[in-house]
Order: C-alpha cells, then structure tokens, then sequence
C-alpha cells in the first residue's frame, strides 16, 4: 500500500523509532556480577495521548527477562482488566534514555508497535500534531 503524506500520519498515527532496554539499576547488577545484559530491542512507538501510562509489548519485556514489579487497573474502550508492571528504559527517536518506573504489558506487535508512549512520559516533552501537513514532531 502506497499511502502519501499527508494521510500516512492519519492512516498510520504519530509514530517514533523506540529503543526498549532493562533499567539502568538492573544492567549495573548485571555488570557487576558479570552477567550477560540483554540487547536493546527496537522498533516503533506509537505517541498516544490518550494513554495515562506508556505500554511495552509482552515479548518484549519477556525477552528482555522483566519481572513484573506490581499490577495495575488499565482502562480500555472494552472495560477495565489488571496487568502487570514492570519498570524498564526507554529511548526515544535517539534522543535520550528514559527510565520508566511504571509501564504496563500489553499486546501490541500484531498493530505494527512496540511501545505505546503515554502521558507519563509525553508530559515531559513537547508534542506537536499537524494533520495538514502530514506531520508531527516530538521534543524534550
């Protein structure tokens, strides 16, 4: 499918290259004890603002070899249900690193992401959405 802007960023959404990485405290442990860190898995996050709190997609956390560190209701247009979560670290758009304290598993492969990038962490950026264009831009 062949999709020009400025209907790709109607059609696809504001997408970013991410960077999906264990916690910074994790990879100091792991360093220490000389113990082999798991690689960095990239790909695209999805900026949603309708997201309180970013989301990873379960392959991912369980490949990188997260361990839950809570549960949390999530609310979705279908209802509510409770998930697990996990701390990790975050890049974005090669920017710089985030880590994130409270991100939840999801299922999000199948859509094309591997992040969706809440208000948890779009509250420390600037977010800017131009329909007419086709484009959008993302600054910390």
């Amino acid at each position: 499918m062949n999709i020009a802007p400025p209907d790709l960023l109607w059609v696809r959404g504001p997408v970013i290259p991410v960077k999906i990485e264990i916690p910074f405290s994790m990879e100091t442990f792991m360093m220490q004890n000389e113990t082999v860190i798991p690689p960095a898995i990239t790909g695209w996050g999805l900026i949603d603002t309708g997201a309180t709190i970013t989301a990873v997609d379960d392959a991912i956390i369980k490949s990188l070899g997260l361990l839950p560190i809570d549960r949390g209701k999530v609310l979705t247009p279908q209802g509510s249900a409770e998930q697990d979560i996990f701390s990790l670290r975050i890049t974005l758009s090669n920017l710089t690193k985030v880590n994130v304290y409270k991100v939840f598993g999801s299922t999000l492969k199948e859509q094309g992401f591997i992040a969706l990038i809440g208000r948890d962490i779009l509250k420390h950026c600037v977010f800017v959405y131009n329909g007419t264009t086709g484009s959008c831009s993302l600054s910390l």
